[in-house]
Protein backbone atom coordinates (compact mmCIF):
# COMPACT_ATOMS: atom_id res chain seq x y z
CA UNK A 1 0.00 0.00 0.00
CA UNK A 2 1.55 3.24 -1.14
CA UNK A 3 1.58 6.29 1.11
CA UNK A 4 3.57 9.48 1.51
CA UNK A 5 3.81 12.25 4.03
CA UNK A 6 1.61 15.30 3.58
CA UNK A 7 2.11 16.44 7.15
CA UNK A 8 4.30 19.39 6.19
CA UNK A 9 1.90 20.62 3.52
CA UNK A 10 -0.78 23.15 4.34
CA UNK A 11 -4.13 21.82 3.14
CA UNK A 12 -6.82 24.49 2.97
CA UNK A 13 -9.41 25.69 0.45
CA UNK A 14 -9.64 22.05 -0.62
CA UNK A 15 -11.36 21.03 -3.84
CA UNK A 16 -12.78 17.62 -2.99
CA UNK A 17 -14.00 15.00 -5.46
CA UNK A 18 -16.18 12.06 -4.35
CA UNK A 19 -16.47 9.14 -6.74
CA UNK A 20 -19.77 7.23 -6.74
CA UNK A 21 -19.17 4.10 -8.86
CA UNK A 22 -22.76 2.90 -9.28
CA UNK A 23 -24.87 2.99 -12.47
CA UNK A 24 -28.31 1.57 -13.27
CA UNK A 25 -26.98 0.68 -16.72
CA UNK A 26 -23.37 0.60 -17.93
CA UNK A 27 -22.63 2.69 -21.03
CA UNK A 28 -20.44 1.04 -23.67
CA UNK A 29 -18.10 4.07 -23.94
CA UNK A 30 -17.39 4.59 -20.23
CA UNK A 31 -13.90 3.81 -18.90
CA UNK A 32 -14.45 5.16 -15.38
CA UNK A 33 -14.71 2.94 -12.30
CA UNK A 34 -18.31 1.69 -12.20
CA UNK A 35 -20.53 -1.26 -11.21
CA UNK A 36 -24.24 -1.99 -11.53
CA UNK A 37 -26.40 -0.43 -8.84
CA UNK A 38 -26.77 -2.74 -5.84
CA UNK A 39 -28.19 -1.39 -2.58
CA UNK A 40 -26.24 -3.78 -0.36
CA UNK A 41 -23.03 -2.82 -2.15
CA UNK A 42 -23.92 0.87 -1.89
CA UNK A 43 -24.24 0.58 1.88
CA UNK A 44 -20.80 -1.08 2.08
CA UNK A 45 -19.38 1.66 -0.11
CA UNK A 46 -20.90 4.42 2.04
CA UNK A 47 -19.38 2.91 5.18
CA UNK A 48 -15.96 2.56 3.51
CA UNK A 49 -16.12 6.08 2.05
CA UNK A 50 -16.89 7.62 5.42
CA UNK A 51 -14.03 5.62 6.92
CA UNK A 52 -11.76 6.97 4.17
CA UNK A 53 -12.72 10.53 5.14
CA UNK A 54 -11.84 9.73 8.76
CA UNK A 55 -8.54 8.02 7.88
CA UNK A 56 -7.48 10.93 5.68
CA UNK A 57 -8.50 13.53 8.26
CA UNK A 58 -6.72 11.74 11.10
CA UNK A 59 -3.53 10.90 9.21
CA UNK A 60 -3.02 14.42 7.83
CA UNK A 61 -4.67 16.42 10.64
CA UNK A 62 -7.26 17.82 8.25
CA UNK A 63 -10.72 19.07 9.18
CA UNK A 64 -12.85 18.59 6.07
CA UNK A 65 -15.55 20.77 7.61
CA UNK A 66 -13.34 23.85 7.71
CA UNK A 67 -10.98 23.17 4.80
CA UNK A 68 -13.27 22.32 1.87
CA UNK A 69 -13.96 25.03 -0.73
CA UNK A 70 -15.65 22.97 -3.48
CA UNK A 71 -17.22 19.52 -3.43
CA UNK A 72 -17.97 17.48 -6.54
CA UNK A 73 -19.90 14.19 -6.71
CA UNK A 74 -18.97 12.33 -9.92
CA UNK A 75 -19.21 8.81 -11.17
CA UNK A 76 -20.60 6.49 -12.12
CA UNK A 77 -23.97 7.98 -11.41
CA UNK A 78 -24.13 9.82 -8.06
CA UNK A 79 -27.87 10.38 -8.48
CA UNK A 80 -28.49 6.68 -7.76
CA UNK A 81 -27.98 7.69 -4.12
CA UNK A 82 -31.02 8.61 -2.06
CA UNK A 83 -31.41 11.79 -0.02
CA UNK A 84 -30.43 9.98 3.20
CA UNK A 85 -27.39 8.36 1.56
CA UNK A 86 -26.16 11.70 0.21
CA UNK A 87 -26.85 13.29 3.59
CA UNK A 88 -24.56 10.72 5.24
CA UNK A 89 -21.67 11.77 2.98
CA UNK A 90 -22.39 15.48 3.39
CA UNK A 91 -22.33 15.15 7.19
CA UNK A 92 -18.51 15.14 6.94
CA UNK A 93 -18.56 18.65 5.45
CA UNK A 94 -19.88 22.06 6.45
CA UNK A 95 -22.33 22.50 3.58
CA UNK A 96 -23.11 26.12 4.44
CA UNK A 97 -19.49 27.22 4.05
CA UNK A 98 -18.70 25.43 0.78
CA UNK A 99 -18.60 27.69 -2.27
CA UNK A 100 -19.84 25.11 -4.78
CA UNK A 101 -21.37 21.63 -4.35
CA UNK A 102 -21.96 19.77 -7.61
CA UNK A 103 -23.64 16.46 -8.34
CA UNK A 104 -23.80 14.61 -11.65
CA UNK A 105 -27.26 13.24 -12.46
CA UNK A 106 -28.67 10.80 -14.98
CA UNK A 107 -31.61 12.28 -16.95
CA UNK A 108 -33.90 9.50 -15.71
CA UNK A 109 -33.31 10.59 -12.10
CA UNK A 110 -34.38 14.18 -12.72
CA UNK A 111 -37.77 14.86 -11.18
CA UNK A 112 -39.12 17.71 -9.07
CA UNK A 113 -39.07 15.80 -5.80
CA UNK A 114 -35.48 14.60 -6.16
CA UNK A 115 -34.20 18.02 -7.22
CA UNK A 116 -35.92 19.60 -4.22
CA UNK A 117 -34.12 17.07 -2.02
CA UNK A 118 -30.79 17.95 -3.61
CA UNK A 119 -31.33 21.67 -3.08
CA UNK A 120 -32.36 21.10 0.55
CA UNK A 121 -29.17 19.08 1.09
CA UNK A 122 -27.08 22.00 -0.15
CA UNK A 123 -26.27 21.15 -3.76
CA UNK A 124 -26.01 24.42 -5.67
CA UNK A 125 -24.85 23.06 -9.01
CA UNK A 126 -26.30 20.07 -10.91
CA UNK A 127 -24.85 18.50 -14.05
CA UNK A 128 -26.97 16.26 -16.28
CA UNK A 129 -25.38 13.71 -18.61
CA UNK A 130 -27.59 14.04 -21.69
CA UNK A 131 -24.89 12.98 -24.25
CA UNK A 132 -27.43 13.14 -27.09
CA UNK A 133 -31.07 14.12 -27.54
CA UNK A 134 -31.63 11.51 -30.28
CA UNK A 135 -32.55 8.10 -28.77
CA UNK A 136 -31.30 6.25 -31.86
CA UNK A 137 -27.85 7.81 -31.58
CA UNK A 138 -27.78 7.07 -27.86
CA UNK A 139 -28.42 3.42 -28.59
CA UNK A 140 -25.73 3.44 -31.25
CA UNK A 141 -23.04 4.51 -28.76
CA UNK A 142 -24.25 1.94 -26.25
CA UNK A 143 -26.35 4.06 -23.93
CA UNK A 144 -29.93 3.32 -22.95
CA UNK A 145 -32.24 6.10 -24.25
CA UNK A 146 -33.54 8.50 -21.61
CA UNK A 147 -37.07 8.37 -20.28
CA UNK A 148 -36.88 12.08 -19.42
CA UNK A 149 -36.38 14.49 -22.34
CA UNK A 150 -34.17 17.55 -22.18
CA UNK A 151 -37.29 19.72 -22.59
CA UNK A 152 -38.88 18.14 -19.53
CA UNK A 153 -35.63 18.49 -17.56
CA UNK A 154 -35.60 22.20 -18.44
CA UNK A 155 -39.21 22.56 -17.26
CA UNK A 156 -38.37 20.96 -13.91
CA UNK A 157 -35.44 23.31 -13.33
CA UNK A 158 -37.72 26.18 -14.26
CA UNK A 159 -40.26 25.11 -11.65
CA UNK A 160 -37.53 25.29 -9.01
CA UNK A 161 -35.98 28.40 -10.57
CA UNK A 162 -32.66 26.56 -10.32
CA UNK A 163 -30.30 28.35 -12.71
CA UNK A 164 -26.94 26.71 -12.02
CA UNK A 165 -27.44 23.60 -14.08
CA UNK A 166 -25.18 22.11 -16.71
CA UNK A 167 -25.56 19.44 -19.34
CA UNK A 168 -23.14 17.19 -21.22
CA UNK A 169 -23.23 16.48 -24.94
CA UNK A 170 -21.04 14.14 -26.96
CA UNK A 171 -19.90 14.32 -30.59
CA UNK A 172 -17.17 13.08 -32.90
CA UNK A 173 -18.56 9.69 -33.88
CA UNK A 174 -20.31 8.29 -36.91
CA UNK A 175 -23.17 8.33 -37.85
CA UNK A 176 -23.70 11.67 -36.02
CA UNK A 177 -23.57 14.29 -38.77
CA UNK A 178 -22.71 17.97 -38.50
CA UNK A 179 -26.33 18.76 -39.34
CA UNK A 180 -27.60 16.56 -36.48
CA UNK A 181 -25.07 18.06 -34.10
CA UNK A 182 -26.19 21.59 -35.01
CA UNK A 183 -29.81 20.61 -34.42
CA UNK A 184 -28.88 19.26 -30.99
CA UNK A 185 -26.90 22.39 -30.08
CA UNK A 186 -29.81 24.63 -31.05
CA UNK A 187 -32.27 22.42 -29.20
CA UNK A 188 -30.46 22.81 -25.87
CA UNK A 189 -29.49 26.48 -26.25
CA UNK A 190 -33.02 27.52 -27.26
CA UNK A 191 -34.79 25.83 -24.36
CA UNK A 192 -37.23 28.09 -22.49
CA UNK A 193 -35.09 27.56 -19.37
CA UNK A 194 -31.66 26.68 -20.80
CA UNK A 195 -28.58 25.48 -18.92
CA UNK A 196 -25.99 28.07 -18.00
CA UNK A 197 -23.11 25.66 -18.55
CA UNK A 198 -22.56 23.15 -21.36
CA UNK A 199 -19.88 20.47 -21.66
CA UNK A 200 -19.19 19.22 -25.20
CA UNK A 201 -17.00 16.14 -25.33
CA UNK A 202 -15.40 14.60 -28.39
CA UNK A 203 -15.88 10.87 -27.86
CA UNK A 204 -12.72 8.82 -27.39
CA UNK A 205 -12.54 5.05 -27.75
CA UNK A 206 -11.06 4.01 -24.42
CA UNK A 207 -9.16 0.73 -24.39
CA UNK A 208 -11.11 -2.15 -22.86
CA UNK A 209 -14.56 -0.62 -23.28
CA UNK A 210 -17.24 -2.47 -25.26
CA UNK A 211 -17.39 0.42 -27.74
CA UNK A 212 -13.67 0.15 -28.50
CA UNK A 213 -14.15 -3.54 -29.32
CA UNK A 214 -16.88 -2.89 -31.87
CA UNK A 215 -15.48 -3.30 -35.39
CA UNK A 216 -18.40 -1.39 -36.93
CA UNK A 217 -17.89 1.70 -34.75
CA UNK A 218 -15.93 4.63 -36.14
CA UNK A 219 -14.97 8.10 -34.97
CA UNK A 220 -14.90 11.10 -37.30
CA UNK A 221 -11.40 11.70 -38.64
CA UNK A 222 -11.86 15.46 -38.87
CA UNK A 223 -13.57 17.43 -36.09
CA UNK A 224 -12.62 20.93 -37.26
CA UNK A 225 -16.12 21.60 -38.63
CA UNK A 226 -17.65 20.59 -35.29
CA UNK A 227 -15.42 22.90 -33.25
CA UNK A 228 -16.12 25.73 -35.70
CA UNK A 229 -19.84 25.17 -35.27
CA UNK A 230 -19.52 25.24 -31.47
CA UNK A 231 -17.48 28.45 -31.63
CA UNK A 232 -20.03 30.11 -33.92
CA UNK A 233 -23.15 28.94 -32.09
CA UNK A 234 -22.60 29.16 -28.33
CA UNK A 235 -21.49 32.83 -28.11
CA UNK A 236 -24.75 33.78 -29.85
CA UNK A 237 -26.57 32.42 -26.81
CA UNK A 238 -24.35 34.10 -24.22
CA UNK A 239 -21.82 31.34 -23.63
CA UNK A 240 -18.11 31.95 -23.06
CA UNK A 241 -15.30 29.51 -23.68
CA UNK A 242 -14.07 27.99 -20.39
CA UNK A 243 -11.98 25.04 -21.57
CA UNK A 244 -11.83 22.99 -24.78
CA UNK A 245 -14.85 20.95 -23.72
CA UNK A 246 -16.64 23.50 -21.53
CA UNK A 247 -18.66 26.69 -22.02
CA UNK A 248 -20.49 28.86 -19.50
CA UNK A 249 -22.59 31.99 -19.22
CA UNK A 250 -21.36 34.89 -17.08
CA UNK A 251 -21.40 33.91 -13.41
CA UNK A 252 -21.72 30.19 -14.05
CA UNK A 253 -18.17 28.97 -14.56
CA UNK A 254 -17.56 25.73 -12.67
CA UNK A 255 -15.39 26.67 -9.67
CA UNK A 256 -14.35 23.06 -9.05
CA UNK A 257 -13.39 22.31 -12.64
CA UNK A 258 -11.66 25.67 -13.05
CA UNK A 259 -9.29 24.58 -10.29
CA UNK A 260 -8.25 21.66 -12.51
CA UNK A 261 -7.52 23.96 -15.45
CA UNK A 262 -5.44 26.22 -13.17
CA UNK A 263 -3.29 23.25 -12.07
CA UNK A 264 -4.68 23.59 -8.54
CA UNK A 265 -4.63 20.97 -5.82
CA UNK A 266 -7.54 18.54 -5.55
CA UNK A 267 -8.32 15.52 -3.42
CA UNK A 268 -10.31 12.48 -4.53
CA UNK A 269 -12.18 9.99 -2.35
CA UNK A 270 -13.76 6.71 -3.39
CA UNK A 271 -12.59 3.93 -5.74
CA UNK A 272 -10.52 5.16 -8.68
CA UNK A 273 -10.50 8.79 -7.50
CA UNK A 274 -7.48 10.93 -8.47
CA UNK A 275 -5.68 13.54 -6.35
CA UNK A 276 -2.99 16.17 -6.90
CA UNK A 277 -0.99 18.34 -4.55
CA UNK A 278 1.99 20.34 -5.75
CA UNK A 279 4.19 17.91 -7.65
CA UNK A 280 2.46 14.83 -6.22
CA UNK A 281 -0.14 12.78 -8.07
CA UNK A 282 -1.93 9.72 -6.74
CA UNK A 283 -5.06 7.67 -7.29
CA UNK A 284 -7.09 5.16 -5.34
CA UNK A 285 -7.48 1.52 -6.25
CA UNK A 286 -10.21 1.09 -8.86
CA UNK A 287 -11.52 -2.27 -7.68
CA UNK A 288 -14.28 -2.14 -5.05
CA UNK A 289 -13.00 -5.32 -3.40
CA UNK A 290 -9.51 -3.86 -2.99
CA UNK A 291 -10.99 -0.54 -1.86
CA UNK A 292 -13.00 -2.28 0.88
CA UNK A 293 -10.00 -4.38 1.96
CA UNK A 294 -7.69 -1.38 2.28
CA UNK A 295 -10.19 0.66 4.25
CA UNK A 296 -11.06 -2.35 6.41
CA UNK A 297 -7.37 -2.73 7.30
CA UNK A 298 -7.14 0.90 8.34
CA UNK A 299 -5.19 1.98 5.26
CA UNK A 300 -5.84 4.68 2.72
CA UNK A 301 -6.66 2.92 -0.58
CA UNK A 302 -3.87 4.55 -2.63
CA UNK A 303 -2.90 2.33 -5.57
CA UNK A 304 -0.32 4.56 -7.27
CA UNK A 305 1.60 7.71 -6.49
CA UNK A 306 4.27 9.71 -8.23
CA UNK A 307 6.24 12.92 -7.95
CA UNK A 308 6.46 15.01 -11.10
CA UNK A 309 9.73 16.64 -12.12
CA UNK A 310 9.90 20.39 -12.68
CA UNK A 311 9.83 19.72 -16.42
CA UNK A 312 6.76 17.48 -16.07
CA UNK A 313 4.99 20.18 -14.06
CA UNK A 314 5.82 22.81 -16.65
CA UNK A 315 4.54 20.61 -19.47
CA UNK A 316 1.33 19.90 -17.53
CA UNK A 317 0.85 23.63 -16.94
CA UNK A 318 1.31 24.40 -20.63
CA UNK A 319 -1.24 21.78 -21.68
CA UNK A 320 -3.80 23.05 -19.18
CA UNK A 321 -3.26 26.69 -20.17
CA UNK A 322 -3.52 25.80 -23.84
CA UNK A 323 -6.89 24.15 -23.22
CA UNK A 324 -8.28 27.44 -21.90
CA UNK A 325 -8.53 31.08 -23.10
CA UNK A 326 -5.44 31.82 -21.00
CA UNK A 327 -3.22 30.37 -23.73
CA UNK A 328 0.58 30.17 -23.71
CA UNK A 329 3.62 32.22 -24.64
CA UNK A 330 5.06 32.14 -28.14
CA UNK A 331 8.40 30.65 -27.02
CA UNK A 332 6.76 27.24 -26.65
CA UNK A 333 5.36 27.20 -30.18
CA UNK A 334 6.88 26.33 -33.53
CA UNK A 335 6.39 28.18 -36.81
CA UNK A 336 4.13 25.32 -37.92
CA UNK A 337 1.73 26.02 -35.04
CA UNK A 338 1.59 29.70 -35.92
CA UNK A 339 1.27 29.31 -39.69
CA UNK A 340 -1.29 26.49 -39.92
CA UNK A 341 -4.24 28.32 -38.38
CA UNK A 342 -3.96 26.36 -35.12
CA UNK A 343 -3.19 29.32 -32.87
CA UNK A 344 -4.12 32.99 -32.79
CA UNK A 345 -2.43 35.86 -30.97
CA UNK A 346 -4.47 37.53 -28.24
CA UNK A 347 -3.00 41.03 -28.37
CA UNK A 348 -4.57 42.05 -25.04
CA UNK A 349 -2.74 39.32 -23.13
CA UNK A 350 0.16 38.78 -25.57
CA UNK A 351 -0.48 35.05 -25.38
CA UNK A 352 -1.37 32.45 -27.99
CA UNK A 353 -4.74 30.70 -27.92
CA UNK A 354 -6.26 27.76 -29.80
CA UNK A 355 -8.46 28.39 -32.81
CA UNK A 356 -11.33 25.94 -33.54
CA UNK A 357 -8.91 24.11 -35.85
CA UNK A 358 -6.39 24.04 -33.02
CA UNK A 359 -8.96 22.62 -30.61
CA UNK A 360 -9.67 19.79 -33.03
CA UNK A 361 -5.92 19.06 -33.24
CA UNK A 362 -5.05 19.86 -29.62
CA UNK A 363 -3.58 16.42 -28.92
CA UNK A 364 -1.09 16.87 -31.77
CA UNK A 365 -0.23 20.41 -30.64
CA UNK A 366 0.36 19.36 -27.04
CA UNK A 367 2.72 16.58 -28.10
CA UNK A 368 4.75 18.99 -30.22
CA UNK A 369 5.19 21.87 -27.75
CA UNK A 370 8.78 23.06 -27.38
CA UNK A 371 9.94 23.23 -23.76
Amino acid sequence: MAEFDLQQLQLHDMCVYVHVPFCDTICDFCAFTKVKTDQELIERYLKALCNEFELFSTKYSIDLKTSTRTLYFGGGTPSVLSQSQLEKILSYFNVLSIEEITIECHPNHINLSYLKDLVELGFNRISVGIENTDPNLLQYIGRTPHKTTVTRISEIYSQLDFKNWSLDLMFGYQPLTIRQFKKMLLEVTQLDYPPNHISLYALNLESGTPLAKRKDFQLHDDLIEYYELIECTLPEYGFQWEEISNWHKTGYMSCHNSNYWAQGNFYGFGPGAYSAHGNRRWFNTKMLKSYFENIGSGNLPIAHLEKLSDKDLEFERLILNLRTPKGIQTKYLSDEHLNDGLIYHNKETDRYVLTPRGKALSTYICKSLEL
